[in-house]
C-alpha cells in the first residue's frame, strides 16, 4: 500500500509541471502492544527552475492504539509564480509578478479550500521609480553601464515585492475544536494589536462558512491595512507598523520566502555575497567595489 501510494504521488505531483523535480517522502510508524498502534504520513512536492507552477501532496492516516477512531488528513497545494528578471532592474519593473495560490484539505468529513492572490500595487512600482534610494543609485550606476552591483542586485529583488493580498477560505463541517481555537487566536490577535483594530458585527451580512482576508501594505512596506471577513463579524487592522525585520514576513516575491527575504535583512543584502566584474566596477565578497578598465580581451577571474 505505500509502495503503491509513492507511485500514485510521484505522478500525480509533476503533471503539468515543466522539467519538474519530484520529491516523494513516506514515513510510517507501528508501536506494538495489547494493541497496535500505528502512523503513515506520505508527502511530495514538485517545482521547476523554468516553470511558473509548483504542486504539494500530503496524506496522513493514524491508528491510536487508546481509540476506535482512525483518522485521515488529505492536503493538495498548487502556486502559480511567474519567473521574474534576477539581475536587470528595469526589465523587474515591467513584469507582472502577480502569483497565486490554490490549496484544500481534508479531514475525517471535514473540507477547507484557499484561494490566495498576491500582487503589487501601482503605488508600489511608482515608490520604486521615484522615491528609493536604493532604486536611484541602481539607475545612476546603469548609466553607466553597471547592472550588477550591490545597488541593483537589491533594487531588483525590490521590484517584484508584491505588497496586496487576498486570500479566501471557504469551509464546511468544520468540528467546533477548530471553531473555537480559529477564534482564539483571532482574539490573541485583537489583543496584540488592540490600539489598531476596529469591528463591525452590525452590518457584517458576508456568505456563511467563508471567511475573506485582504492585506495592503504601504509603498514603502512600513505600515500595513488589513481586514477580514466573517459571517459573524468584519474586522480591520488599519496603519499597524512594520520594522525592518517584520516587512519580510508580511510580504512576498515570486523567487524568494519570506524567510530568505528575513535573512536578507539580517544580513543587509548580503545573505548570499557575490564577486561581481561590471563594465566599469568590480565588486569583491566582502561589498567593496573598485573602479576596473578592461579591454576589448579576455580576462580571468580567481578567488
Amino acid at each position: 500500500d505505500s509502495q503503491s501510494r509513492q507511485q500514485q504521488f510521484l505522478q500525480k505531483v509533476g503533471q503539468g509541471i515543466q522539467d519538474s523535480n519530484n520529491v516523494v517522502l513516506d514515513v510510517s510508524a507501528e508501536f506494538q502492544g495489547q494493541k497496535k498502534a500505528q502512523f503513515v504520513a506520505t508527502v511530495a512536492v514538485a517545482y521547476s527552475p523554468v516553470s511558473t507552477k509548483s504542486r504539494f501532496l500530503m496524506f496522513a492516516e493514524k491508528n491510536p492504539a487508546n481509540s476506535n477512531k482512525q483518522g485521515k488528513i488529505y492536503v493538495a497545494a498548487e502556486s502559480s509564480m511567474p519567473i521574474v528578471p534576477a539581475m536587470n532592474y528595469k526589465q523587474a519593473l515591467k513584469v507582472d509578478p502577480t502569483s497565486y495560490i490554490n490549496a484544500e484539505i481534508a479531514f475525517d468529513d471535514a473540507k477547507v479550500q484557499f484561494k490566495g492572490k498576491m500582487m503589487q500595487s501601482q503605488y508600489r512600482r511608482q515608490y520604486l521609480e521615484n522615491y528609493s534610494p536604493l532604486a536611484q543609485k541602481c539607475q545612476q550606476q546603469m548609466q553607466q553601464g553597471n547592472t550588477v552591483q550591490y545597488a541593483c542586485r537589491n533594487a531588483t529583488l525590490q521590484a517584484n515585492l508584491m505588497d496586496q493580498f487576498k486570500l479566501s477560505v471557504h469551509y464546511d463541517k468544520i468540528p467546533n475544536f477548530w471553531r473555537n481555537a480559529t477564534y482564539k487566536a483571532y482574539a490573541a490577535m485583537r489583543y496584540a494589536a488592540y490600539q489598531y483594530v476596529s469591528e463591525d458585527i452590525v452590518s457584517a451580512h458576508n456568505p456563511s462558512n467563508q471567511i475573506s482576508f485582504e492585506a495592503n501594505l504601504a509603498a514603502d512596506l512600513k505600515s500595513v491595512n488589513f481586514t477580514m471577513s466573517t459571517p459573524l463579524l468584519n474586522a480591520k487592522v488599519q496603519n499597524l507598523g512594520l520594522n525592518r525585520y517584520s516587512a519580510p514576513w508580511a510580504t512576498w516575491h515570486p523567487d524568494y520566502t519570506p524567510a530568505e527575504l528575513y535573512a536578507n535583512q539580517i544580513f543587509r543584502g548580503q545573505q548570499f555575497p557575490t564577486c561581481v566584474v561590471d563594465n566599469s566596477l568590480a565588486q569583491t565578497f566582502d561589498n567593496k567595489s573598485y573602479p576596473i578598465k578592461l579591454g576589448k580581451c579576455w580576462h580571468a577571474m580567481f578567488h
